[in-house]
């Protein structure tokens, strides 16, 4: 039997599976990135990872097809380098691929983490069965990706699907890419919490106050909140929502998707968060492509990384 591998570095852990060829798994493991974050520390980290798995399920390197990898960033499938990661230190033209497969002895491909979580959702999840799909993440930021024909669509520089960067407001927030405006600034699961936490300073009335009081409000206490019926909780994911459909409504109008998912811990949140997104984008999108879609929440959590890795490297070697 033949095996593949999946990474998924981020900033907290980086996550690896030895997947079959059929995308089942079979073992998965994670380990912290670490504080350092530099190039030699995370790229050490994740070989002894890698290292760790193969050895603790009794595998020969020789049956292993090869290893995928996500990380986050500005990088290059073709020719391996990581060109720039904002939150990692000193990440700057890193040869991430060739470092790796040196380690290892295995043939190693690197992908943006978005782009390999959408592969992940596709292949495996969410997107399964279709042609067009697009996927949101919804965490400290917005990231996604964009499947187009069965095909990851990543652009001439590689640097397609930052769907976070989709302008929805004029003269809005400014965000860390230098825009204002950015979905990112008005729907990311950090943003709602910010917004929330500067309500409650001014004085709005919400059993949130307890854990803005402790210092334990986050994405997750606002939506259990509002399921509990807390009116304000409500409100700021119905908002939260309307947002992400004004994004929606552009991609749709654009590309004609059949599925648009949406992952990260703010899609727990349900129907009080995607009633009001489907309205939305129902209220801006053109008619037909809007029957059309189906708006859901994403499938794999927090495996769709390293599953799509792994799928990105077979269907690089399938096509090649």
């Amino acid at each position: 039997m033949s095996f593949i591998i999946g990474v998924d570095i981020g900033g907290t852990y980086i996550k690896t599976a030895i997947l079959n060829n059929k995308g089942d798994t079979i073992s998965k493991t994670q380990t912290e990135t670490g504080n350092k974050k530099t190039p030699s520390d995370v790229i050490q980290r994740t070989t002894m990872s890698i290292e760790t798995i193969i050895q603790n399920n009794n595998i020969k390197k020789k049956n292993i097809i090869g290893i995928g990898v996500g990380c986050p960033g500005q990088l290059s499938s073709v020719t391996g380098i990581v060109e720039s990661s904002p939150n990692m230190k000193n990440w700057k033209k890193v040869p991430l691929r060739q470092t790796l497969s040196g380690n290892l002895s295995l043939p190693v491909e690197i992908f943006n983490d978005a782009n390999a979580a959408a592969w992940g959702e596709f292949w495996l999840g969410a997107g399964r069965k279709t042609s067009t799909f697009i996927l949101y993440t919804l965490g400290t930021g917005i990231g996604g990706g964009i499947i187009l024909n069965r095909q990851l669509y990543t652009g001439i520089d590689e640097c397609a699907g930052e769907l976070g960067h989709t302008t929805v407001i004029l003269d809005g927030p400014k965000c860390g890419c230098g825009n204002h405006g950015c979905i990112e600034t008005l729907a990311s699961a950090s943003r709602l919490v910010k917004i929330v936490q500067d309500k409650i300073k001014n004085g709005v009335k919400t059993t949130l106050k307890k854990d803005y009081t402790s210092n334990t409000l986050s994405a997750k206490s606002i939506y259990l909140a509002a399921k509990k019926g807390d009116p304000f909780a409500k409100e700021m994911l119905s908002n939260t929502g309307r947002y992400l459909g004004i994004a929606a409504a552009s991609i749709i109008n654009t590309l004609n998707p059949e599925v648009i998912a949406y992952g990260g811990g703010l899609s727990n949140a349900g129907n009080l968060l995607f009633s009001s997104l489907r309205s939305e984008a129902k209220k801006r999108s053109l008619a037909v492509p809007f029957n059309r879609v189906k708006i859901v929440k994403a499938s794999l959590g927090n495996d769709a990384g390293f599953l799509g890795a792994a799928g990105l490297f077979l269907d690089k070697h399938r096509n090649q």
